[in-house]
């Protein structure tokens, strides 16, 4: 009898647990959604010009997306890249790339960091959200997913919005399989995405494996059979007598959830308690590694506060997360901008499935009173990396800094797996000259100059396991309850008594 009597306090039992459970999905869901963000490489939000309304009234940043001497959506360049790594022909003749990282960044990349992908990804995707937006393309190569692409208001005139000079879009070119002999193979040819340039090939028309050398791409038709070419017709901007669009890859889409959704992180990022604090007052803002530099290391200044550790050796900097979920990291400066130069900047994580948000000074629920005057974050002759044990998606540098200009500076950086966004809307600027790697960038504008990135994008979504809500699940076990209570109340009295032993039989 004392079995039936905890046989009806199972249900009970149940909905403890069950409701226990649900409280604990919810306290591991996201701060926010990035389903829509997740999707694009480069998001910039500016007017061309300052609008006759706020919030709009005094924003305007000309180009909102404007890039010269890019690859987007693909890396295909040594890691650290140096300019000798392209020939202009297929006779080895010594030509130029970009980025010329060799000698301005740490040479090697330290054993905890994740590698850089090498190749094409097809992750260039841009939105340019503002119906006042512009984009302009120089020297540029995007290979992004058709469907997407460039995306501009679905209210512009895509000429008013895109002005492009020698810039591809999924550009592929035909190569010539040769023989062992180096002679051609009758049909035999391979389509590599091309401008602006390709991985060396061998006399087989395979690409190097390595890929430590490439072969320049001419960005116009050329009857030199020792030139490769761009294809024509994937050339953004020029009318092609093929029929092909001018504007290949550029759509027109309503960008109200990005917005809207962009607009609620904000928020959520902003009431979010700090978990733990990057403390560099004493250093005045500046991590620097020593490396290229007389001076040394002032890694040992640094403090941390919360579940997060510092470990370095020599110019490596490892910055640990030691719980699971999101950690929200308050960065103080006293004041300055957050500048990290001459060093390698890992970020780590115990639970692989970890994240972390840096709320960067001047940002809305940041701990440390006042900020910098003019740029948030610097870096230079720096790498940020994701360590091995955490994924590219799940590291972000965030502002919400209401001034107008440049906010990140970033220049001969390796960055991979990093996001950096400033939702101030306010005019505020990402500027990156002479990098490469896999990042996301979010701003009014963005500004890149010899630039060669994947996409690594932020997501949430990493870290969430669809699980019944708590309120679902406290309403199941509410059922159960009613259900057996019902249940007793239509026993018979006699099967109750019956199924109940004698007091005495309680005492023995």
């Amino acid at each position: 009898m004392r079995d039936s009597r905890l046989l009806r306090l199972v249900p009970a039992i149940v909905f403890v647990v069950l409701c226990a459970f649900g409280r604990a999905a919810d306290a591991d869901s996201p701060l926010f959604s990035t389903q829509e963000s997740s999707k694009y490489l480069i998001i910039s939000m500016g007017p061309q010009n300052n609008q006759p309304a706020p919030p709009d009234s005094n924003v305007g940043v000309g180009i909102a997306m404007d890039g010269s001497n890019n690859e987007l959506g693909a890396m295909r360049a040594p890691v650290p890249s140096t300019s000798g790594f392209l020939s202009d022909k297929l006779t080895d003749d010594p030509g130029t790339g970009w980025p010329d990282l060799i000698g301005s960044v740490p040479p090697v990349l330290p054993s905890n960091a994740q590698d850089v992908f090498q190749g094409v990804t097809y992750t260039g995707n841009i939105a340019v959200t503002h119906p006042d937006g512009a984009a302009s393309f120089s020297n540029v190569g995007i290979y992004a997913d058709p469907a997407i692409g460039v995306e501009v208001t679905s209210s512009a005139n895509i000429e008013d919005v895109i002005t492009s000079s020698n810039s591809f879009f999924n550009d592929y070119i035909e190569v010539q399989e040769v023989d062992d002999n180096g002679d051609p193979i009758a049909g035999a040819t391979e389509m590599v995405p091309g401008y602006p340039n390709t991985f060396f090939m061998d006399k087989n028309g395979k690409l190097v494996p390595n890929l430590q050398q490439g072969v320049f791409v001419k960005a116009d038709a050329d009857t030199d059979s020792l030139t490769l070419n761009a294809n024509q017709d994937a050339k953004i901007g020029t009318v092609k007598s093929s029929g092909a669009p001018k504007y290949p890859g550029v759509n027109q889409v309503d960008h109200t959830d990005l917005l809207a959704e962009l607009a609620t992180a904000a928020t959520a990022i902003g009431n979010a308690v700090a978990t733990a604090t990057l403390d560099l007052v004493t250093n005045q803002g500046t991590l620097d590694g020593g490396f290229n530099s007389s001076n040394p290391s002032n890694f040992s200044t640094a403090s941390t506060t919360g579940p997060i550790s510092l470990s370095s050796s020599g110019e490596n900097l490892t910055l640990t997360l030691l719980q699971s979920g999101i950690t929200v990291i308050d960065v103080l400066t006293g004041g300055n901008a957050f500048l990290l130069q001459n060093m390698n900047f890992v970020i780590n994580a115990v639970d692989p499935t970890a994240q972390v948000i840096f709320r960067l000074p001047g940002t809305t629920g940041h701990a440390e009173t006042g900020s910098h005057p003019g740029q948030i974050m610097d870096i230079s002759q720096a790498n940020v990396l994701a360590g091995d044990n955490i994924g590219t998606d799940s590291i972000l540098f965030y502002t919400d800094d209401d001034k107008k200009g440049v906010t990140y500076s970033f220049d001969n950086t390796i960055l991979n797996g990093v996001a950096f966004w400033n939702l101030g809307h306010s005019g505020g600027e990402i500027h990156i000259n002479n990098a490469q790697g896999c990042v996301q960038l979010v701003a009014d504008k963005i500004n890149l100059q010899n630039v060669r990135f994947n996409r690594c994008a932020f997501d949430t979504a990493v870290n969430v396991i669809p699980e019944p809500s708590s309120f679902a699940l406290m309403g199941l076990g509410g059922l159960l309850l009613a259900f057996t209570r019902k249940r007793r109340r239509d026993e018979p009295a006699q099967e109750r008594e019956e199924a109940e032993p004698p007091e005495d039989s309680l005492t023995r």
